[in-house]
């Protein structure tokens, strides 16, 4: 391979609204957008699997461009792009591309309000001062439709004791299915901050707009640093039959099954294995009954499912 990378003008087609380019400002604004920083690496290489590996006509296009460049059939990055289940995270003319295309891609996002954000906003003040009906209101947001999404994300956080304005967010939220508006309403289930009237209203919105909160979901379960396991989350990937469902519930059982404040959730995830139809649950549990590295209270609770749903 030439020492030019024949990727580096490659267009890998993330849209402008992508969760990956919304926490790339974030790590730039705080100084972490390095492949050294470990959020960062995670970020890069969540989206390498989002963007490139589930992508067939990406991985298509990659290797037509490889081939454009003179790249052998035979050679190592050949040969991964055109195996579907590959990862890609490893490639270096892969990595360096992706993370500069995002870079590009992020300068190209205008930073600027738009007009018919401005106008949402004062919609929204007009509503909260009499002046409008929140049939009016919620009518005319929908009719703005994603530019109107930040402003009702913040009517939704600002006040979430607020039933009324509650219940007008979700509104408008469900009615604008897009990547914005998916990530607003999983985050708004992803804690106890809503009545459980409403908590199932923006849950059943999340639900019918899957996958586009997908990547979202995933990415942010990684850490493990929650103080409240985001049971409705889970709930989505099981019902949603997402194949790594059952896995990541048991990472999180692994993760907190010593801390006795964890206890009732944790149950709650067991419950949701239950109903899973991954062909491969068993195996997966038993996987982690026959490690040896398993902590002693994760294999008491898997014991125990397992003898109840027997």
């Amino acid at each position: 391979m030439d020492k030019k990378n024949p990727l580096e003008a490659f267009d890998y087609r993330v849209h402008p609204d992508d969760f990956i380019l919304y926490e790339l400002g974030r790590l730039i604004e705080e100084d972490r957008a390095d492949l050294d920083d470990e959020d960062f690496r995670r970020l890069i290489d969540e989206g390498i699997h989002e963007h490139i590996e589930l992508r067939p006509e990406i991985r298509n296009r990659i290797a037509a461009a490889l081939k454009a460049a003179g790249e052998r059939p035979a050679s190592r990055i050949m040969r991964m792009v055109g195996e579907p289940s590959a990862p890609l995270g490893g490639l270096g003319p892969i990595v360096h591309s992706y993370t500069a295309y995002l870079f590009r891609r992020l300068e190209e996002t205008p930073a600027a309000t738009s007009p018919a954000e401005e106008e949402a906003r004062e919609l929204i003040e007009r509503w909260k001062r009499g002046e409008i009906l929140r049939e009016q209101l919620t009518q005319r947001l929908v009719e703005i439709g994603v530019a109107a999404v930040a402003p009702v994300a913040d009517l939704l956080f600002d006040t979430p004791e607020d039933r009324t304005a509650a219940l007008a967010a979700l509104e408008v939220l469900g009615a604008i299915p897009s990547l914005i508006s998916a990530r607003v309403l999983a985050h708004a289930i992803s804690e106890p901050m809503l009545e459980e009237e409403l908590e199932l209203k923006a849950y059943g919105s999340v639900r019918d707009m899957w996958p586009l909160p997908r990547l979202f979901v995933m990415y942010s379960m990684r850490p493990h640093t929650h103080e409240d396991l985001p049971f409705r989350w889970f709930q989505l990937l099981v019902e949603m039959e997402e194949p790594d469902a059952v896995d990541r519930i048991i990472e999180e059982l692994v993760a907190h099954a010593e801390n006795p404040n964890f206890q009732e959730d944790l149950r709650a995830l067991l419950e949701l294995i239950g109903q899973s139809k991954d062909p491969a649950r068993e195996d997966k549990i038993l996987h982690v009954l026959n490690s040896e590295e398993a902590p002693r209270s994760v294999v008491k609770l898997l014991e125990e499912f397992l003898r109840n749903s027997s």
